[in-house]
């Protein structure tokens, strides 16, 4: 166990629930950040990072629902489009 502090993105966490939270949807994070912090805040073990994505997850009702949250994400000017993948955005 180390004294590193786990580093998360709190701009963009709360960027996201900001967004989730007008459209009424609840998320939840997951992949590597969800994993750092359980084995950091919970456990404390030290997890180093080597990606710098964060995964989240919501259940959505239709395409046009999750076309919604991808434009509430667009319209607060902290997220790009990527050309090449639809379902992913730049922070």
């Amino acid at each position: 166990m180390t004294d590193r502090k786990l580093l998360l993105p709190e701009a963009l966490l709360e960027t996201i629930a900001g967004v989730m939270q007008s459209l009424e949807l609840d998320f939840f994070i997951v992949g590597a950040t969800a994993r750092d912090i359980n084995l950091s805040h919970f456990i404390g073990l030290d997890s180093p990072r080597t990606t710098e994505d964060l995964d989240i997850a919501v259940r959505v009702s239709s395409i046009h629902q999750f076309q919604s949250i991808l434009s509430a994400l667009m319209e607060t000017g902290s997220f790009a489009r990527i050309a090449d993948n639809p379902i992913r955005l730049l922070y």
